[in-house]
């Protein structure tokens, strides 16, 4: 519940700093206003600090620990932080191991709260008492600087997941001071709390300034300030001195640069602001949603929302026309380090895309240090894998698709969203999750088992040899994609109308039409007629086909029911298919159900079956083969059917199916069991 609770209160800080305020200029009425107020502020504060350093200055005032190490460990820190491009990255594994011996308890670093990690060690700069300081210019202390103000937005960060608010105590005071006003105590502890983000996101605007990158001046609330002499017209407690902007109150922050943009004041055209992220996304979604049922399904409307929220989490709510190529650029390095696992399980469920950041850094670096315990190489520690390129991919896809159309091209005719994306090749070489097709022990294990075999008495798991078997969904299924390659759902969307017999050949209708409605498929090109298999003909699946259209059954394997996020029929069949691979011993990470549509790729292509027949048979896109595409006219069922006689297993012993298949006792009539 406190997760809940905190969620919630994040929510409802970015609702209010994000909505355009009404207020006039230097009221403060609500929270969301105060603490764009308190950014601002901020802002001002640290650029203060920087115009009060003596000119020609090396070093920095700035709170960071310093420890002295060995010589050795010092040049190898200082020859990794002169490195190109390395600013902000964390250190790598072996010389944060290295540190992390040098500086165990017992020294400056034990006890510090929340732990000193990856994070924070590539901010902190150490040298060896017997070498010299690693930075010796002035652009290499301005980095300096620039790296302890991105450790300081880390260690802001996991005090605002550990709830420490005592470390927004003096910021916030200092605000109410010089502001004039006191927040009640119910209001306080909301306002330390989001004051942690803020002080965060301020922080890694210090290091961007502390490199020389600043807003453009009409978005820097240092430009904002007034120079008049006096305090006319300001807010009580306000002086010149603290940098107080009369437009304070009534900014917002733009979520690219980490800069402010000034909202409307009440007597503005509203109609005239421009529209932001937010708004725009969402009613593209309700758009789409409103379609015909056939045309979007489920899932790909919980792809857009996915989507839609990691932008607004991790960019802010942007007015449209602020989405830039480097707004997309660095999207994509935050997701990049979102953890592949972000909203499921109890580790990241409730979780926004910053807080699983955070926390699978944390567990990144909890796994290096116990390496380093254990004696063995840090860089062999398991690591939280983080979001692959084809899964970044997907959602720029999504945001393309919501608000791509809105968006100014390069010259290439590109929007931002499809210029950041990841090639093909990228992705391929960059893949962490590579499906192969099953092993033979394995497809050995699988068709050899109680399911095809024989099971005990439990007819819904069917995890123990035995004597029983039925023939329904979970028997056949497994069998029919072995042999023709369809997907999941689209042979649990199959009715039994669908196998019929044509020109001699029987056939199967992935994607047919039912009540002037195409069966759901994944691409256009999903949409094909596969032969059916000689070894299913001789185990008797035509038999079972003609059962359930004698029964007046309306899908062909009715066991299951649409179910999971998605409401799709695979969602239980994949629950009880995992299981039952681990109970034969046939379980492997990347060997999954849709690994015997890889097999049946590849053993077609082993048999010397031309490409194009083989993509048809799968219903993969022709891409821009002449061959395949433009000349290919349609294949004959009869050469479609010759080709799938190619596809054979020699690893399994279809005469054993066959002979339990024909004891007395087997059952073919459909299981009611989910």
């Amino acid at each position: 519940m406190a997760v809940l609770r905190a969620a919630l209160l994040d929510a409802e800080f970015e609702r209010l700093v994000a909505v355009q305020m009404g207020a006039a200029a230097g009221q403060i009425g609500t929270v969301g206003q105060a603490l764009a107020a308190f950014r601002n502020r901020v802002v001002t504060w640290s650029e203060a600090d920087r115009a009060a350093r003596p000119a020609g200055v090396r070093g920095s005032d700035a709170p960071v620990a310093e420890w002295t190490v060995g010589g050795d460990l010092g040049r190898d820190l200082w020859a990794f932080a002169e490195q190109p491009g390395v600013l902000g990255q964390p250190l790598p594994l072996g010389l944060l191991a290295r540190l992390t011996e040098a500086l165990a308890p017992g020294s400056d670093t034990s006890g510090k709260p929340y732990g000193v990690v990856a994070g924070e060690l590539a901010s902190v700069l150490v040298a060896g008492s017997d070498h010299a300081p690693i930075r010796t210019s002035l652009l290499g202390e301005s980095a300096r600087r620039a790296a302890v103000a991105e450790g300081r937005a880390r260690f802001f960060e996991r005090a605002l997941l550990a709830n420490d608010t005592d470390l927004a105590e003096e910021h916030l005071g200092r605000f109410e001071v010089e502001e004039g006003m006191t927040f009640e105590p119910a209001t306080r502890r909301i306002m330390l709390r989001c004051a942690l983000r803020v002080l965060a996101e301020v922080a890694r605007e210090d290091a961007r300034r502390d490199r020389g990158v600043y807003p453009a001046p009409e978005a820097d609330p240092v430009m904002a300030m007034s120079i008049q002499s006096g305090n006319a017209g300001r807010a009580p407690g306000v002086t010149l001195d603290t940098g107080v902007m009369e437009m304070a109150a009534t900014w917002v922050s733009d979520g690219e640069q980490g800069v402010v943009q000034p909202s409307a004041p009440m007597e503005a055209d509203h109609s005239a602001v421009a529209p932001r992220f937010m708004e725009m996304s969402a009613a593209a979604i309700a758009s789409i949603e409103a379609r015909p049922a056939d045309q979007v399904g489920a899932k790909q409307i919980r792809d857009y929302n996915v989507a839609r929220r990691l932008f607004g989490e991790l960019c802010g709510d942007l007015e449209i026309n602020a989405i830039t190529r480097k707004t997309c650029q660095n999207f994509v390095a935050e997701l990049s380090r979102v953890p592949s696992q972000h909203g499921k399980g109890e580790r990241y469920r409730n979780m926004t895309a910053r807080e699983a950041i955070l926390a699978a850094d944390e567990d990144d670096a909890m796994s290096s240090c116990t390496a380093v315990a254990n004696g063995t190489e840090p860089d062999d520690a398991p690591r939280v894998p983080r979001m692959a390129p084809a899964t970044i991919n997907k959602h720029l896809t999504s945001l393309q698709t919501l608000v791509g159309e809105q968006l100014v091209v390069n010259g290439k005719g590109l929007t931002p969203f499809v210029a950041v994306r990841f090639t093909k090749g990228y992705v391929k070489a960059n893949a962490t999750f590579d499906r192969k097709q099953l092993e033979d022990d394995r497809l050995s294990a699988i068709f050899h088992g109680p399911v095809f075999s024989g099971f005990g008495d439990d007819v819904e798991k069917r995890y123990i040899a035995g004597t029983n078997l039925v023939r329904d969904a979970r028997y056949w299924v497994p069998l029919v994609a072995l042999y023709g390659g369809q997907r999941l759902e689209e042979l649990l969307e199959l009715r039994p109308d669908d196998v019929v017999r044509e020109d001699g050949v029987d056939i199967m209708s992935i994607g047919a039409i039912h009540d002037r409605r195409r069966a759901r498929v994944k691409t256009p090109s999903s949409v094909r007629r596969i032969p059916v298999h000689g070894a299913l003909k001789q185990l008797g699946f035509l038999d079972y086909v003609r059962q359930m259209r004698q029964g007046g059954s309306r899908l062909l394997f009715p066991c299951f029911r649409r179910a999971g996020p998605d409401k799709r029929y695979g969602h239980g069949f994949t629950q009880w298919w995992t299981e039952y691979r681990r109970a034969v011993g046939a379980y492997k990470e990347g060997q999954d159900f849709h690994s015997m549509r890889h097999g049946v790729n590849t053993r077609l292509l082993a048999a010397k079956v031309p490409e194009t027949i083989i993509r048809t048979l799968l219903g993969h896109s022709q891409g821009n083969s002449m061959t395949g595409g433009t000349y290919n006219s349609g294949l004959s069922n009869a050469e479609l059917a010759s080709a799938m006689e190619m596809l054979r297993y020699p690893e399994l012993d279809l005469k054993l199916l066959n002979d339990r298949a024909a004891l007395p006792q087997i059952r073919s009539q459909i299981s009611t069991h989910t």
